[in-house]
């Protein structure tokens, strides 16, 4: 009686865990837009290695660096343009940006910049990609900075 016990039990949890999982993977499915539906805005926040590979496969993705001026220029990823957060016009500088465009970015540890890369998505950036842990992390790349 005590084996029938054990292999109920284990055959309870398995479908519950299965059902859960069914019920994540369905939650993950990305739904095809109706052709005439707004853009469907995503951020993706990724590891520092992964920011570097995204760089080197999308060539002509801007870079946006949230860091102050001075902190820009003491070191910052290349090809980054900086849009420093403490500009007045910060908002808009964004705002009239292609929001077609992928984006790429960055601040000094990731705070400001996945605020952005929110603010990003609520208007209708097709697709922002956050440095996870900001510039602090982007040692794990293992790539040299850019100094101006």
């Amino acid at each position: 009686m005590r084996f029938y016990l054990s292999v109920f039990f284990v055959l309870v949890v398995c479908l519950i865990a299965c059902k859960n999982n069914s019920t994540q993977e369905a939650a993950n499915v990305v739904q095809k837009p109706a052709e005439a539906a707004p853009i469907d805005s995503s951020v993706v926040s990724v590891r520092a290695i992964d920011f570097y590979e995204l760089t080197k496969a999308k060539p002509n993705m801007p870079i946006i660096d949230v860091r102050t001026p001075e902190e820009f220029k003491s070191g910052h990823i290349f090809r980054a343009v900086n849009i420093p957060f403490t500009d007045p016009n910060y908002m808009n500088r964004i705002a009239a940006l292609s929001r077609t465009q992928e984006y790429g970015v960055y601040c000094a540890v990731g705070n400001l910049s996945l605020e952005l890369a929110e603010n990003m998505k609520n208007l209708g950036f097709m697709r922002v990609y956050h440095l996870k842990g900001g510039l602090f992390t982007w040692g794990e790349a293992q790539q040299a900075l850019q100094i101006k």
